[in-house]
Order: C-alpha cells, then sequence, then structure tokens
C-alpha cells in the first residue's frame, strides 16, 4: 500500500509593493523616462522623489499594488 502524503493546496501569490501607473498622453517623459500607457513596476524602480513628481503631475496616475 502507497502512503499518502498531505500537501499544501496551492496558491498563486499575488505581486505586492509595486506601483502600475498609467499616462493619460502616449510618449510623455517624465522622471527619465517615455511612459505610453501602463507600466507596472517594482516598489525600488523609482526613487521617492520621481514617485512624489508621477503622484503631483496630473498626466499620471499612480496605483500602489
Amino acid at each position: 500500500m502507497k502512503k499518502r502524503v498531505a500537501t499544501k493546496p496551492t496558491t498563486t501569490k499575488r505581486a505586492t509593493g509595486g506601483f502600475r501607473i498609467t499616462v493619460k498622453t502616449d510618449g510623455f517623459r517624465r522622471v527619465g523616462r517615455v511612459w505610453s500607457g501602463t507600466t507596472r513596476l517594482k516598489h525600488d524602480a523609482l526613487t521617492k522623489q520621481q514617485l512624489a513628481q508621477l503622484q503631483s503631475d496630473a498626466e499620471f496616475i499612480v496605483e500602489r499594488l
């Protein structure tokens, strides 16, 4: 007889700690980048100053993930 081994249920971990940044006008330049559409970035991809600049700019929608 084979032994049954208990396994943990499979779960998908959701990425956290990053940002989803959407620009209203494709090709818009800010913080040393050219932005188009929606971009996902890791939490450490931008400095605090760069993030503050994007958040204060009406051209961008910045969401924390």
